[in-house]
């Protein structure tokens, strides 16, 4: 969501920026290039980029996915 800085002034609102898993990320990045980690067994589909937008959807529900990789 984006507000226009009027809004946020206004509404005297303040935003909070966070960014979770940042050292994790490397190191999950780097177990899987060294296939120590091996993700396939979460990835649920696979679909092409011209079916994005169905992939986003898909993904967004949980009872139907848990991880969907869009294909190039």
């Amino acid at each position: 969501m984006t507000l226009p800085m009027q809004a946020m002034t206004a509404k005297e609102l303040q935003l909070k920026g966070s960014f979770r898993f940042h050292a994790e990320f490397f190191t999950a990045v780097e177990m899987m290039r060294a296939r120590r980690l091996d993700v396939r067994p979460l990835i649920t589909h696979a679909m092409g980029i011209d079916d994005a937008v169905q992939a986003f959807e898909r993904a967004g529900d949980r009872t139907q996915a848990i991880k969907v990789n869009i294909t190039f």
